[in-house]
């Protein structure tokens, strides 16, 4: 491609982000942008859009992704489109890539930066990590849909990096899908070096305390290996803590994850948030493989430690459908809408824990702890409902 037509690419691309940036208060893709020829209902035919950013550590070849390493990070944004007439807390979500553009840098640092709201309710800014058997078109439709059922302005950054995005690999004698996992997971540590490189990228464009880690299933072993492994990153979120670090549905060893993570990773987080569940059937098959109870799995009681903050999901709101809720994984981040509306408006609002009681969208035993309910969240009454702090106080949660 010219570099012509590569400038006039990517100016009609900031021209479309800057209408889903500006098209509406409160709840990000408001605007249709295009309509189809109208069927039974000309609204239900009519399409929503949506931006996600991303940092990809995936090389490219004759303009195809690869599950090799790129010799350098790559940025840019991908636009999505959705269904208008979908209930984002509950339905299909019919999403669909329109177009995407790669960015140097340094207009990805400054896109970040225009794009991170001001209200002490959106400041900050997600760099979300996948997890197993996710190509780079998934990275990026998983994080949009995410972001989507959040109904939240809040950016999504997505890190991606090179797993196996069939989710299984040639057949062997064992089992078709452990090959893959094994491969995935050594991928992982090999990308601990990408993701922290792509995290002090975000530091240059927002402070710490703007900026929220969220990690999905395997992608929690990437995470804690880039945190853990990088004295420079250390040092300077030691300076600065980060705004959370949520780990959802992490597939890592449960007795690793509350006797070393925990204690390893708090100095570096405001807030400290695991997303458990009872019924999620990846983490389960994990732990017959691995032989190990997995720290995404709702066990006998809450898992307490230090100033972590463990929320059972199990219950919570979900995106699945009939056939889902009972063949299902019950694994996938993108459709908890309970989790996705407690970690940008509880979590990421620097809301007190007990904001989930009046939200009824969680409640407290000292039983359970935190225990999400499939109550539908009201997005347009939370700040009146229970109001965001400024800062977080580092002592145990209730």
């Amino acid at each position: 491609m010219s570099h012509a037509s590569m400038g006039a690419r990517r100016g009609r691309l900031w021209t479309i982000l800057a209408v889903v940036l500006l098209g509406g208060a409160g709840c990000a893709p408001q605007r249709p942008v295009t309509t189809p020829a109208p069927q039974s209902s000309p609204a239900a035919s009519v399409r929503l859009a949506d931006t996600v950013w991303y940092i990809s550590a995936r090389a490219r070849e004759a303009g195809r992704d690869t599950r090799r390493f790129a010799d350098s990070l790559a940025y840019g944004l991908a636009i999505h489109t959705y269904r208008r007439a979908a209930d984002v807390l509950e339905d299909g979500l019919d999403i669909a890539v329109a177009d995407s553009v790669m960015l140097t840098r340094s207009e990805f640092v400054r896109g970040i930066r225009d794009a991170t709201g001001r209200d002490a309710t959106d400041d900050f800014a997600v760099l979300f990590v996948h997890g197993y058997g996710t190509s780079q078109r998934e990275c990026w439709r998983y994080a949009a849909e995410a972001r989507i059922r959040s109904r939240s302005p809040v950016p999504w950054v997505a890190f991606c990096w090179p797993s196996n995005g069939a989710g299984f690999e040639r057949p062997t004698r064992n089992a078709i899908l452990d090959r893959a996992y094994r491969s995935d997971s050594a991928v992982a540590v090999e990308s601990q070096p990408a993701l922290v490189r792509a995290t002090e990228v975000m530091l240059d464009a927002l402070p710490a305390s703007r900026l929220m880690l969220v990690s999905h299933s395997l992608g929690a072993q990437l995470l804690v290996g880039a945190l853990s492994d990088s004295t420079a990153l250390r040092a300077r979120l030691a300076r600065e803590a980060t705004r959370a670090i949520v780990f959802a549905a992490p597939d890592l060893d449960r007795d690793r994850f509350a006797d070393s993570v925990v204690a390893n990773l708090q100095p570096l987080t405001e807030r400290l948030v695991l997303y458990v569940s009872g019924h999620d059937r990846m983490l389960a098959l994990s732990r017959v493989r691995s032989g190990t109870p997995r720290a995404g799995e709702r066990r006998d009681g809450p898992l307490r430690r230090g100033a972590l903050e463990t929320v059972d999901a199990t219950e919570g709101l979900s995106a699945e459908n009939r056939f889902a809720e009972l063949f299902g994984t019950h694994h996938a981040l993108r459709r908890a809408s309970g989790i996705l509306f407690d970690m940008i408006y509880v979590v990421g609002a620097r809301r007190p824990p007990e904001c989930r009681e009046a939200f009824g969208t969680g409640t407290w035993s000292a039983e359970a702890g935190w225990v999400l309910t499939p109550i539908r969240p009201d997005r347009v009454t939370v700040g009146t409902t229970c109001a965001a702090a400024t800062s977080i106080d580092r002592r145990v949660p209730r």
